[in-house]
C-alpha cells in the first residue's frame, strides 16, 4: 500500500490486494478500516469534510456496479456506495477487533479505495474569509499530521480551490478594498490563492453557484 499526495486532493491509501472469493474477492475488514481510518481524523475538524470513495481500475465498471458486504458475525452490512464513488464504509471498533471479512461483487485488485479531504464552508453565496483561513489552517494540520505519520514532506497549502461544473460561467468575487473577480477554468475550477493581497484584504468571498466541492490547493513540499 502507498500513500500520496497531490494538488487539490489528498489521496489515502490505496486498497490492498483482494483475495479470489468466487467471481469476486474478499479481504479482511481490518485492511479497509485502516485505509479509511484518515476519514476519523477528518471528522474532527469542524471545518473539513472527509470524503470516502471507491472506484474500479476496470474501463467498463462503474461505481453504481459495485457491491461491497462486510460480513460480520452479527449480519450482513451492506456499504452504500453512490453513482460517483462516495461510500459510507462503517469505521466501528468492535468490527475492527472481528475482522470479518468484505466480500466485494469485484475482481481481485481491481478496487482502489481513498479518503479525500474537503473544506467545508457556510451555506450560502457569501463565505467570509475568516472561514476559509480556518478551514485552510485546519487542512494543513491533517496533511502536516499524516505526512509526518508516513515519513513524506507535507505539501504547502497555497490556496482553495472551487470546483464547478466543467464548462459552467461559475464565478467567485472577492470584495475586499475593491472588488477581485475570478472565472471558471473549462474544468470548472476557480483556484483563489492565500497571496500577500487576500491575507492583508481579508476579503468576503462572493459565489455566483454553489460549488460541487471546495478543496485545498496544494503545492508540493521538497523531500527533507
Amino acid at each position: 500500500m502507498s500513500l500520496s499526495l497531490r494538488p487539490a486532493l489528498w489521496v489515502g491509501l490505496l486498497l490492498a490486494p483482494l483475495a479470489q472469493a468466487g467471481e469476486g474477492s474478499t479481504t479482511p475488514y481490518a485492511v479497509l478500516y485502516q485505509v479509511l481510518e484518515p476519514a476519523q481524523q477528518i471528522a474532527a475538524y469542524d471545518h473539513l469534510r472527509a470524503v470516502q470513495r471507491i472506484d474500479s481500475r476496470l474501463p467498463d465498471v462503474s461505481p453504481a456496479q459495485i457491491r461491497l458486504v462486510v460480513k460480520a458475525r452479527r449480519g450482513d452490512i451492506a456499504v452504500p456506495i453512490g453513482a460517483d464513488g462516495r461510500l459510507d464504509f462503517p469505521l466501528d471498533a468492535a468490527l475492527k477487533a472481528e475482522n470479518p471479512a468484505v466480500q466485494s461483487n469485484q475482481p481481485k485488485g481491481s478496487l482502489s479505495l481513498t479518503v479525500t479531504l474537503e473544506l467545508r464552508l457556510p451555506a450560502g453565496d457569501r463565505v467570509p474569509w475568516q472561514e476559509l483561513a480556518t478551514a485552510l489552517e485546519q487542512a494543513r494540520r491533517v496533511l502536516g499530521e499524516q505526512a509526518q505519520a508516513h515519513g513524506l514532506a507535507a505539501p504547502a497549502v497555497t490556496g482553495a480551490e472551487f470546483h464547478f461544473p466543467a464548462g459552467s460561467e461559475a464565478r467567485v468575487t472577492l470584495s475586499g478594498k475593491g472588488e477581485r473577480l475570478l472565472l471558471a477554468d473549462g474544468a470548472g475550477r476557480v483556484i483563489v490563492m492565500l497571496d500577500e493581497t487576500t491575507r492583508k484584504e481579508q476579503p468576503t468571498l462572493l459565489l455566483g453557484a454553489r460549488p460541487l466541492a471546495v478543496v485545498p490547493h496544494l503545492e508540493a513540499s521538497a523531500a527533507p
